[in-house]
Formats: C-alpha cells, structure tokens, sequence
C-alpha cells in the first residue's frame, strides 16, 4: 500500500523513500536467505530502486525532497543517508543487477558485509571490478514517474552532465506529515554541482520546522509572499496542502520537456492558478517558463 505502481514512496519524501528501500532489501536478503515465502515482498524492491537511480545527480547523491530525519536501517557503510553509492552496490548482489552494481561506483563494502565476498558474483560483476570513476559524472537520463510525480530531466556525463528533477505530484500520504510545500519546485545540478537546490529538514520539533517545509525553502513562485501549501503550527500537520499535475512529457534525444500545474482540491480557495514548463537542451542547460493567471493585484 505504500509503494506506487512507478516504484515512488507514498509519502513524497526521498530520503523515506530510500529508507523504505532499505527494509524491503534487508527483508528480501533474510527470506532469501532462510528459504521465507515473502510473497510480493521481494518485487517492489527493483522498482524502489529504479527511482533512486534516475534521481542519482551524477555523483551518487540524490536531491532530498520532502522530510528527511537521516534514518537508515542497519548502516554498513560511513556515507551520508543522502548518498546512495552503497545502497546499489548491495542491490545490485541481491537483484543480480550489473547495471546497479556499476552505479555504486566502487562503493561495494556494505554490499560485502551484507552479502559476503560472493556479492560481486551475484550482481554478476567481477570480483575485481571497481565498477566506474566516482569523479566522473553520469546520469541516467530523462524519466518520468507519473503515480509519484517526480519528472527527471537528465543527459549527458562528466562536466555536462545535467539533471533536474520537478516536482509535480500529490502532496503526500494521508495528512502529508512528511511532505514540503514543494509543488512544482525543481533542483538542479550541473556536473554533479547543485544549482538549484532544497533547503532540507533541519529538525522536527521548533520554531524552524515550518521555515524549512514552507514555500519559501523552495524553488517555487509565490504569491504575496505565500505558497499554495501553507504549514499549520502542528509540524506535521497543513493549513493548506496542494499538489500539483502534469499535462505533458516529451522524452527524445534532443530534448525533454514537462508541462506542469498546480491542482488543487475542489475544497481548496484562494490558490492562484500556476503553470510551469520545463525545457532540457543536452548539452546546454534548461529553459524554465512560470505562468500565472488571476484577478486583481498580486506580488
């Protein structure tokens, strides 16, 4: 129930999302392990995978979008949660994928201590293998997750390496505890350098909990200093939550384009209606259009 169709985390948090991907493998591993009839268990774990490797920037790392505490599930390796080098080294052995092992980058110790020495044999990679130049950039190019409403506009390795990822999908599960007024934000980075980036979490309880999850902590438009999604003072809670939709996607090889707009609920009020478009040249960058539409005098 929390895992979509396109493989995103219903929560619309990336750094859960990994977590989630980390017990569904740790799980699989054990029923494998111990001959576990796991049902469905063990098939969610490459679809959950396949998100984190389209929003890979290049070097490993992946924007954090939504809320994101630093949790991990059995930490085998010294990297920052937001680093995902060591999680595909082990996905890789246990999925028997290549493809995966070569995006950890040489980064196989977790694997090794999570599934012993034979773990480049079982992602069918040799033993030897240092599987890629971390220094060297490379994206898995443009991709789009519909049911999450993360949208991948990606090409190109080494310093033109390009990767941007809007933001168009529902709010988040239920009340949206772990969501970010973030609809229609997009990060950025070129190279494996960030351009645009998310402010992040910082911390839960406080008075900086809402500056971090607020509209303003995002690149987004705002209209008389206010988002479409307005944080209550519970920190997990939302005065106001909208989410946003896609009218269009075109992936080719000389470019990719999204189409997006804000979409709020029938019972939603007082949200200027917002439409942005995504552009990506390989090779030279991205054309970002915002279009508002309303009555009156705004800022």
């Amino acid at each position: 129930r929390q895992i979509r169709a396109d493989g995103t985390y219903f929560e619309q948090a990336t750094q859960y999302h990994r977590y989630t991907t980390e017990f569904v493998l740790q799980l699989t591993v054990l029923g494998w392990r111990n001959g576990w009839a796991l049902d469905r268990i063990p098939a969610l774990l490459g679809p959950l995978v396949d998100v984190l490797a389209t929003l890979d920037r290049g070097d490993g790392t992946m924007p954090l979008l939504g809320d994101d505490d630093g949790g991990r599930l059995v930490q085998l390796d010294g990297r920052a949660p937001h680093d995902l080098r060591g999680l595909f080294a082990q996905a890789g052995a246990a999925l028997g994928r290549r493809d995966l092992w070569d995006q950890s980058r040489g980064d196989v110790a977790a694997a090794l201590w999570l599934l012993g020495a034979d773990a480049a044999r079982l992602a069918g990679a040799d033993a030897t293998s240092a599987s890629g130049d971390a220094a060297t950039p490379r994206v898995r190019g443009a991709r789009g997750f519909p049911d999450g409403g993360l949208w991948v506009l990606a090409s190109g390795e080494g310093p033109r390496a390009l990767h941007a990822v809007l933001d168009a999908g529902p709010h988040g599960a239920f009340n949206g505890g772990h969501a970010h007024a973030d609809a229609l934000t997009l990060v950025a980075s070129a190279g494996a350098r960030p351009l645009l980036v998310d402010a992040g979490t910082y911390h839960y309880p406080g008075p900086d909990r809402n500056a971090f999850r607020g509209a303003a902590a995002h690149n987004v438009v705002l209209v008389d200093g206010q988002g479409a999604s307005v944080p209550a003072r519970d920190p997990f809670q939302w005065t106001r939550a909208v989410g946003a939709r896609v009218d269009a996607w075109i992936a080719e090889s000389t470019m990719t384009f999204v189409s997006a707009r804000l979409a709020p609920g029938p019972e939603v009020t007082g949200v200027v209606p917002h439409h942005r478009e995504v552009l990506l040249i390989p090779g030279f960058g991205w054309v970002v259009r915002d279009a508002l539409q309303g009555l009156g005098r705004h800022a």
